[in-house]
């Protein structure tokens, strides 16, 4: 292997790499005061009916494993909505965070997606490990409708120490492989890139594996071209014939 290819291979296997990590938030109905919330098709349906409008999700079935977290969700409101979260337990002002004008009055139709930033909540709060639970307030008016769906706590993960051993195994792998496509040159302009390589054609490729030559054709893919036909021959569905 080159030193540059080592450099490179050194470099993608120091970064903090992170996968995406989402975990959804069921409400528990039978907390629901001064409101109603119910299943419409693919939604959730809130109807205020007094003051104090609220509910509380069922209790985390695991510790969120995230650096960051972000309550999301997408919604339609026939209002503007002030929210008000509690981060139990227990459940106190003190451990509420106040959002006015969190959910602006949507058009006939229209989602929009709201995004919080909880990270700070959770530090100070050690929310977010099993058992922890949300409640949300929705303002203080009753005759309100709010459509919910797609409602959980994201953010992103870091990579195991195995995962991070997996990823460098497959890009060492890749650096060591010689493939017939490949990128030659590449000039950055003010206005435009150029790239030059060499790839092989569909139409070639094809051809090697009507002659029964899988080992050329594979030589002559892509990587994602290749996995997608190692997947088709052990489905029984490859090689290639016409």
């Amino acid at each position: 292997m080159t030193k540059l290819k080592m450099s490179l291979l050194a470099l993608l296997t120091s970064l903090p790499f992170a996968s995406k990590a989402n975990t959804g938030l069921t409400m528990d109905t039978s907390t629901q005061v001064d409101m109603t919330y119910t299943q419409s098709s693919s939604y959730y349906v809130i109807k205020t009916t007094g003051t104090d409008p609220h509910i509380c999700s069922t209790a985390l079935p695991a510790n969120m494993d995230v650096k960051d977290c972000r309550l999301e969700f997408d919604y339609q409101t026939s209002a503007d909505v002030d929210l008000q979260l509690f981060f139990r337990d227990p459940e106190s002002e003190a451990r509420s965070l106040k959002v006015p004008g969190a959910l602006k009055t949507t058009g006939k139709g229209e989602w929009k997606r709201f995004v919080l930033n909880i990270t700070p909540q959770r530090n100070a709060f050690s929310w977010g490990n099993k058992g922890s639970k949300l409640r949300i307030d929705f303002g203080n008016r009753s005759g309100v409708t709010i459509n919910i769906r797609n409602l959980g706590i994201k953010g992103c993960t870091r990579m195991s120490s195995d995962q991070k051993a997996s990823f460098a195994r497959g890009v060492e792998r890749y650096l060591a492989a010689d493939y017939t496509a490949r990128v030659t040159y590449v000039e950055v302009g003010k206005d435009n890139i150029l790239v030059r390589g060499t790839t092989a054609s569909a139409g070639a490729i094809r051809r090697l594996l009507r002659e029964g030559r899988r080992e050329e054709a594979l030589a002559c893919m892509a990587p994602a071209m290749r996995q997608a036909y190692w997947t088709e021959e052990a489905a029984g569905r490859a090689p290639v014939r016409s």
